[in-house]
């Protein structure tokens, strides 16, 4: 058995996760040289010369990082013995079901729940990972699941397989669009996900104005934030390096609103992240919360934290999150918005959506004055719990 694994896998990717981030954005930063124009005063040409000085000081030392990153990622490090008693119980355990254990790790993920990924192979037969997922469960004690993207099943070619601890909570998304009048592509994005570590993300963008412009940098903005939590990284870290990226490209004026929802799927703790984003509204049988607006988009200032809240999700709730098209109309009517919530609050999370969005279309007679998007989550226990 080879002493010196090196890094698990599944660390190894997040660092080069990481490194292409940086470099992403170092590229971005890096890409636009400011316009010579004589017609701008001294002032606006020392502070553009200045603004691409800056530029091309943050991007290089991003790209420097990313390197160290990339190293790292390459650098071998002994596994502890705990590791190599570990691995050889759950290797004899396999083996006397036919398997072959070539690869193995087994960490915490961002949650601080168990994860274990393997790369293995049969000596004779087939086996369903469903299989070998019951035998880790005994073993450990714990009730481990294969993650979405893993293998479904084991063969005698090489297959690598991944297994996390079964969630408690699941959250069941819907929504309604419409596009402002004299646009063929709305300025609102959105994004629905489940993460194989047990997060789940519910996220509306809307960047500044209608149209194209306003679509690529909402959609680039979301792109963001998946690879940030594909990677690993946390919501936080997300804000303030696209808060960063948009305000040094603010010659573009491309400025984003942004409204997370982050929930933990193991304990149901939920956190709204909002950088612009308005009110989101929480309901719990006949109780109704409503998550304050921020009003400060990505990308306005230097520094721009936004504002967070944090609740806890229970099996029943509800989730209502708006973009700016649809809040404008019901600012004035929340008492239409609340009874529409307490109306449909057992209904699907798409007719939820789609009755909050028919509300603003009949109230303005068809006529659409901005982008609008609602974002309906439903929360549901599994039965194991």
């Amino acid at each position: 058995m080879n002493e010196n694994k090196g890094l698990p896998e599944i660390t190894r990717c997040r660092l080069l996760g990481y490194a292409e981030i940086l470099l992403q954005i170092a590229d971005d930063y890096m890409e636009k040289e400011p316009e010579e124009d004589s017609q701008l005063s001294r002032t606006a040409m020392l502070r553009a010369y200045e603004d691409g000085r800056s530029r091309a000081i943050l991007g290089s030392f991003m790209m420097d990082t990313a390197g160290h990153l990339e190293k790292l990622a390459c650098m071998g490090f002994p596994d502890s013995d705990t590791r190599q008693r570990q691995r050889i119980k759950i290797e004899k355990k396999l083996k006397a079901e036919g398997i072959l254990l070539h690869d193995y790790y087994r960490i915490q993920n961002r949650n601080g729940y168990e994860e274990i990924g393997m790369t293995v192979s049969s000596s004779d037969d087939y086996y369903d990972v469903t299989d070998v997922a019951e035998l880790l469960s005994k073993m450990i004690h714990k009730n481990m699941v294969p993650t979405t993207d893993s293998r479904q099943y084991i063969h005698k070619d090489m297959v690598s397989i991944c297994f996390c601890e079964e969630v408690r909570f699941d959250l069941l998304g819907g929504y309604a669009k419409a596009t402002k009048d004299q646009e063929e592509v709305s300025g609102d994005n959105f994004l629905m996900r489940e993460f194989d570590d047990g997060t789940y993300i519910a996220a509306i963008a809307d960047g500044m104005g209608s149209g194209e412009a306003a679509c690529e940098s909402s959609e680039q903005v979301l792109e963001l934030l998946e690879r940030f939590l594909e990677a690993g990284l946390c919501v936080q870290d997300f804000r303030k390096a696209c808060n960063g990226f948009l305000y040094m490209r603010r010659d573009l004026e491309r400025s984003v609103t942004i409204d997370i929802l982050e929930c933990n799927r193991y304990t149901g703790e939920a956190v709204f992240y909002k950088n612009g984003g308005c009110s989101s509204f929480f309901v719990r049988g006949e109780k109704i919360k409503e998550i304050n607006a921020d009003k400060l988009a990505l990308g306005v200032r230097m520094y721009a934290c936004g504002s967070s809240e944090t609740v806890f999700f229970d099996a029943g709730d509800c989730v209502v999150m708006l973009s700016d098209g649809v809040m404008d109309f019901y600012g004035q009517r929340k008492a239409m918005l609340r009874e529409v919530l307490l109306a449909k609050r057992n209904s699907s999370p798409g007719e939820i959506a789609t009755a909050i969005l028919k509300n603003v279309i009949v109230g303005c007679q068809g006529k659409m004055p901005d982008d609008m998007t609602v974002l309906a989550i439903r929360i549901t226990e599994r039965d194991a719990f």
